[in-house]
């Protein structure tokens, strides 16, 4: 992702927020969805095509024909013809990309008000089945109740994982588009059919032959032993043949191609990823990393995803000495070869007077840090995987060049992963623990301020938690917010921290952080309310700044 296309959306993105909520509207789940949308970018929002993974590779094709237009069998066989010969026939076609390797579907649309152009869909349809072994999917596109039932008229949201720059464009010049009803349910239901009952198995049936094909032949043939492969790259024939499968593209580029065993055993990999097969991932990602070692922007990638399949559960079960001895070397084994991959770069770019050739490089190696802190906070024992996330949160924000809004975001996650540290001994005891607070009031009210009734265990229990360490980082964060004049985020860090410091008092001194904040807070409270002639005067819209 781009550093800085990220900080524009999201100082975008919380402009918008911060004026369609006030001080009443609840809090938390928004947050969280404002972290979602920060994580899903950072890790998922480029529409640029990587040759180094294949997760943003197309697996499906849409062929559309329209029927209504009068379009035949003889212009779809054309249609089919010219994408198998896109890489032939386009100009600067990635060669990393094979249109043999997609699944092209015909979509064929027609009226819904006409008998006649739904048989010539359904003949048409089993014509292309027999005859070029295609599949089609039939959508009712026009109907005269589309138009005319203006009650059933849904205005759409912008698309679900858009790239950054896409969804950039939607903030500063939205539009309204609408669809009806009834249309909307008919496309839910062909992406459906075209997702489990095509894609999917189509996948499948690739995924099976591959691993037929490249991966059993290479674990046959070597059994898994690594004395026996290096034994066999000492060969000079053997040696020259990965520069033989790297082909060289109209800018110089050198990669894989797409034929090539390297490039589909990634392919197997990232595909099993997606199909949630975790355990052939690992044992792919696993045995390619020895093919890669010559190429580090391939191997980077492929340590990276061997970790996660991991951490997805391709064992089964996290431990702590798996993360230890297994995932954490992986991770920074993966962020040691990015950095070589950006040191390859830089050296690049002084040849080439160019600033920013690191960036693409920095940007893979922030995802990496961020996913991998993300599903370390996602096992069950948080007390023994949250230090690894803090640690790689903690790296991002001295070694990445965020944006300011950004970088607040990690501190905020800081905070979080600080609050998720319990340790597993008390987690049965905290419902046990408000349970005899509340049963003991009146105690409370003989014995103001008085803690003789809790046990050894309570006290000892309470300090098994991170709740003060948690609400310190939080507080670093709405300081942070008030810096870039983000208020809403301000009011909402203190509301989160408020429980945590409501009975420190020395925490509430004049010239502390804390009382800072909230005097500013106050005075833009006071500052931003309406004046008497502005009370009846509606709310305008955000203008965005690109």
């Amino acid at each position: 992702f781009n550093y800085h296309s990220l900080e524009v959306f999201l100082d975008n993105y919380l402009k918008l927020v911060a004026a369609n909520t006030d001080e009443m509207v609840p809090h938390n789940l928004l947050k969280k969805s404002i972290y979602h949308s920060f994580f899903s970018l950072a890790i998922s929002s480029t529409n640029n095509l990587s040759p180094y993974e294949t997760f943003n590779h197309p697996i499906l094709s849409l062929i559309a024909l329209d029927i209504s237009n009068g379009e035949v069998y003889e212009d779809a066989r054309d249609l089919l013809v010219n994408f198998k010969n896109l890489n032939h026939n386009t100009e600067n076609f990635p060669i990393f990309m094979n249109t043999n390797e997609m699944l092209p579907v015909f979509l064929l649309c027609y009226n819904d008000d006409s008998q006649e152009e739904f048989e010539k869909c359904q003949a048409l349809a089993k014509k292309l089945k027999k005859q070029l072994f295609v599949e089609s999917i039939l959508l009712a596109l026009w109907k005269d109740s589309f138009i005319y039932d203006e009650n059933s008229v849904i205005q759409l949201h912008q698309p679900v994982m858009s790239s950054l720059e896409e969804i950039l464009f939607f903030l500063q010049a939205p539009t309204q588009t609408t669809l009806s009803l009834a249309l909307i349910n008919s496309i839910y239901d062909m992406l459906d059919y075209l997702v489990y009952d095509l894609m999917i198995p189509f996948m499948k049936r690739k995924v099976s032959f591959w691993e037929e094909t490249i991966l059993q032949p290479r674990k046959s043939l070597f059994n898994g032993a690594k004395f026996f492969k290096k034994f066999m790259n000492k060969n000079p024939v053997n040696g020259n043949h990965q520069h033989n499968s790297l082909t060289r593209d109209s800018q110089g580029n050198e990669y894989f191609a797409s034929s090539s065993s390297e490039f589909l055993m990634r392919k197997l990999a990232d595909w099993s990823m997606m199909l949630s097969d975790f355990k052939t991932a690992y044992s792919t990602y696993e045995s390619l990393m020895d093919d890669l070692d010559a190429f580090p922007k391939y191997l980077a990638s492929c340590i990276e995803w061997c970790a996660v399949s991991l951490l997805m559960g391709a064992q089964s079960i996290v431990t702590v000495k798996m993360i230890k001895n297994d995932i954490n070397p992986l991770i920074e084994r993966a962020l040691a070869t990015y950095e070589n991959c950006s040191q390859i770069q830089r050296g690049k770019g002084k040849e080439s007077n160019s600033l920013d050739v690191t960036e693409p490089v920095r940007s893979y190696e922030t995802r990496c840090m961020i996913l991998a802190s993300e599903l370390f906070l996602s096992l069950s024992d948080t007390w023994t995987s949250t230090p690894y996330a803090i640690q790689y949160l903690e790296t991002i924000l001295d070694e990445c060049k965020l944006g300011p809004c950004s970088q607040i975001m990690v501190w905020e996650r800081l905070s979080d992963c600080y609050n998720l540290r319990v340790d597993p001994r008390i987690k049965h005891r905290v419902g046990a623990m408000k349970k005899d607070a509340k049963d003991t009031e009146d105690l409370r009210g003989e014995h103001k301020y008085s803690t003789d009734h809790f046990t050894d265990e309570d006290i000892l229990s309470e300090g098994l938690t991170r709740r003060r360490k948690a609400a310190f980082f939080r507080l670093i964060a709405a300081k942070k917010w008030a810096e870039q004049k983000q208020w809403r985020q301000v009011s909402w860090c203190l509301k989160d921290i408020e429980s945590t410091y409501s009975e420190i008092k020395f925490l509430h001194g004049n010239g502390l952080i804390l009382s800072k904040l909230k005097n500013q807070l106050n005075l833009k409270d006071v500052d931003s309310a309406p004046r008497p002639s502005e009370k009846n005067l509606t709310r305008t819209s955000v203008s965005f700044i690109g």
